[in-house]
């Protein structure tokens, strides 16, 4: 997780974060590890 600072800094690891500032862009990936339909 990068939540602030430069790409070449190491990131943070074992982290959850979902705060985006205004006029910037991100990217999630996430795994579900129970079985069923998430409709979102």
């Amino acid at each position: 997780v990068w939540a602030n600072g430069k790409f070449h800094n190491a990131p943070d690891i074992d982290q959850e974060t979902w705060f985006i500032p205004g006029g910037t862009a991100g990217a999630a990936f996430y795994t579900f590890h129970q079985p069923g339909i998430y409709a979102y």
